[in-house]
């Protein structure tokens, strides 16, 4: 989901409060996601104009506005440290149950 850090043209690599701050920006952002509100979603991202350098909106965009399903469900969530290119990437799994 989310690059940041050197590698991805930030002037400082991530530290431990540039992660965890990260972290949260995520977890509302899925949030978004899990209650399959596209807009929400997309407005959200819109707001912090792609800070986080977020890959996979269209993809996830579009899912959100097909899947007819209930409420998504969080099933794990990381973050990729690289410590060689002073770099981090985020990312999720989840779950859509009918």
């Amino acid at each position: 989901m989310a690059h940041v850090g050197v590698r991805f043209g930030d002037p400082e690599p991530p530290n431990r409060l540039t992660l965890q701050s990260l972290e949260e920006a995520d977890q509302r952002m899925l949030g978004f996601v899990q209650g399959r509100d596209a807009e929400g979603f997309y407005e959200f991202l819109r707001r912090e104009k792609d800070q986080r350098k977020i890959c996979g909106f269209s993809p996830i965009y579009t899912l959100l506005h097909l899947i007819n399903a209930g409420k998504g469900k969080l099933l794990h969530y990381h973050q990729a440290v690289e410590p060689n290119s002073q770099s981090v990437v985020t990312f999720a799994s989840l779950a859509f149950y009918t």
